[in-house]
């Protein structure tokens, strides 16, 4: 229907009602652009904040990684020799620890361990080093940062820890003699780890046990291992401060096995693999070492 003005020009309605339409259209259209505008400055963070926010993520992500999964550890020591590499001032092996493997099972003859020294040999052991404390504010002030590092573990942890392979088990007995070497109930071990160049050192001079020269134990046992305990040994046995030296820390007397072995409870995790240097790389390995 066309309307008719005063003055007789025709006016198409529809096209009006189209044109006001559009118009309340176009202005909808602005005011959710608008909307969608503030929403998304809203969104936008500054890079400081998103900066902040991944460097949060990813700490969180590696203390979950490495207090649950994994955890790298250097060797610091001798003390394992071939089968690790490490000395007192230059780089030892860098190993990955599986810190899942013992949630479900206790360690086994074998295996070669990360365990938290026993109280009893922090006051003996060669193999641990902690650096003399500075008491000064710059002091402070660093072991407050070297604090925040091992929490979220960017640093080593401030603990003494030993790496050392399981001879025996808790009630097992372990011994060696000249006679028959090391033995766990009474029977020979298979160690294809050891260095065939000190054993058969040892064998010509008679030092079967492998002991360091003038030590006590260069024979021992039969020692009986208490539940839940392990016996522990170095590879490289001629320079091992292990369960030998701690049971028997005085010159004359029985052994104090309570001292020597190592509570399950200590343990942190079996080693898998040597992930540094990149020469180095193996996987180290868990033999059946027990006929």
């Amino acid at each position: 229907m066309t309307e008719v003005s005063s003055d007789g020009s025709g006016v198409d309605g529809g096209a009006a009602s189209r044109g006001a339409h559009g118009q309340k259209s176009d202005a909808a259209h602005d005011k959710a652009d608008s909307r969608k505008g503030k929403k998304k400055q809203q969104r936008e963070r500054p890079f400081w904040q998103e900066t902040a926010i991944l460097v949060v993520l990813v700490l969180a992500i590696n203390f979950v990684v490495q207090t649950f999964i994994a955890r790298p550890f250097v060797i610091p020591s001798e003390s394992m020799e071939p089968t690790l590499h490490g000395c007192f001032g230059c780089t030892g092996d860098r190993v990955l620890v599986d810190r899942m493997v013992y949630r479900y099972s206790d360690p086994r003859p074998g295996d070669v361990v990360v365990f938290v020294s026993p109280q009893s040999w922090v006051h003996n052991s060669h193999d641990l080093r902690r650096p003399k404390r500075d008491e000064s504010t710059l002091g402070s002030v660093v072991d407050g940062l070297k604090w925040l590092g091992r929490l979220v573990r960017l640093l080593p942890p401030d603990e003494n820890y030993i790496v050392k392979r399981v001879v025996a088990t808790g009630g097992q007995t372990v011994a060696c003699d000249p006679e028959h070497g090391l033995t766990v109930n009474g029977k020979p071990l298979d160690e294809p780890y050891l260095d065939n160049q000190p054993m058969n050192a040892a064998k010509a001079s008679g030092n079967i046990c492998l002991s360091p020269p003038g030590e006590r134990f260069a024979e021992f046992g039969p020692i009986t291992v208490p539940p839940g305990k392990l016996w522990v040994m170095g590879d490289n046995r001629t320079d091992s401060n292990d369960s030998r030296a701690h049971s028997y820390v005085t010159e004359d007397g029985p052994p104090n096995v309570e001292n020597g072995t190592v509570p399950v409870g200590n343990v942190v995790g079996k080693v898998r693999v040597i992930i540094y240097p990149v020469s180095r790389w193996a996987v180290v390995h868990a033999p059946e070492i027990q006929r």
